[in-house]
């Protein structure tokens, strides 16, 4: 059985692993956030997701800043708030760096001994290195969350106004995750060997590529979840339609009114799979062509 998952996972590019992973912490903390809903809000993010006509741009800004005071709350620096953005930044982080790591092991993709090297070799600097890493990761999510929590709070009914906004905010969401990192190598300038080239050929699936992709995609993701949550709206709404048409198993992941959150988190997770399989494509052909030139 496990050989048979092997040669499977073998045909994709280690990016999928990392995808996979991504959308299975969405999916948790989309379950975990339903269960901080209140009934009321509950009921009514089910109503307005399981009404189209309900698609003004308005309507995402007002659902979205319920959902996420529900999930952090209304005070930005509170104990409540600083402690469920830690969580949620061990949580992604954690999960990329595992899962990938995982797949390095399950998989003969030739990066099975640079995760051993890692391990052996660097044990001396990789813990602390590692939880440097996850520090800063943790700092960088709490500031990105305020700069979201400041977007969201405008509560613009303009798309223009929006796109301004979420491309200011990505912008410094940037420039901290590469200030962050000049911090990181400052410290251990060990760091290098996996920052550069060098790094890069020898150990960067399992370090470098991997922590550097977590940190990115869990400080991007407090502003990119509005993104994604508009998209997942859109795709949970096409899944209610087709639930009601007879599909059981649609039905059931995509329940509105009992679960609104998670059916989210489901639309959400598929379209992190779908984006993956796509990057691994992409990154397979590219890896292809290197090898053959």
């Amino acid at each position: 059985m496990l050989e048979m998952i092997s040669e499977l996972l073998s045909g994709f590019h280690p990016i999928f692993a990392a995808y996979g992973a991504l959308a299975l912490s969405i999916y948790a903390l989309f379950r975990w956030a339903d269960a901080e809903l209140s009934e009321e809000v509950r009921s009514y993010i089910g109503a307005w997701l399981y009404n189209r006509d309900h698609s003004h741009f308005k309507h995402f800004y007002a659902v979205f800043y319920n959902i996420f005071c529900s999930v952090f709350g209304e005070r930005h620096f509170s104990k409540k708030c600083f402690l469920r953005s830690s969580l949620v930044s061990v949580i992604c982080i954690m999960c990329i760096f595992f899962g990938v790591l995982g797949f390095f092991y399950i998989t003969d993709v030739g990066t099975r001994r640079d995760a051993d090297i890692i391990f052996e070799h660097k044990s001396d600097w990789f813990l602390g290195t590692a939880t440097s890493f996850v520090l800063l990761n943790i700092a960088c999510d709490y500031a990105g969350l305020y700069s979201t929590r400041r977007l969201i709070a405008i509560r613009s009914g303009t798309s223009i106004v929006f796109i301004v906004l979420f491309m200011v905010d990505t912008l410094l969401k940037s420039t901290m995750i590469w200030l962050s990192l000049w911090i990181l190598a400052s410290i251990n300038p060990q760091l290098d060997e996996f920052l550069g080239p060098r790094g890069f050929s020898d150990y960067g699936w399992v370090f470098s590529v991997l922590m550097l992709m977590a940190f990115a995609a869990t400080t991007f993701v407090s502003s990119i979840w509005i993104v994604l949550f508009i998209i997942g709206v859109q795709f949970t709404r096409q899944m209610v339609f087709f639930g009601r048409r007879g599909i059981p198993m649609i039905k059931k992941l995509f329940d509105t009114n009992k679960k609104p959150l998670t059916s989210l988190g489901n639309a959400v997770g598929l379209i992190m799979l779908l984006i993956g399989i796509i990057h691994s494509v992409i990154a397979s052909a590219f890896r292809w062509a290197l090898n053959a030139y």
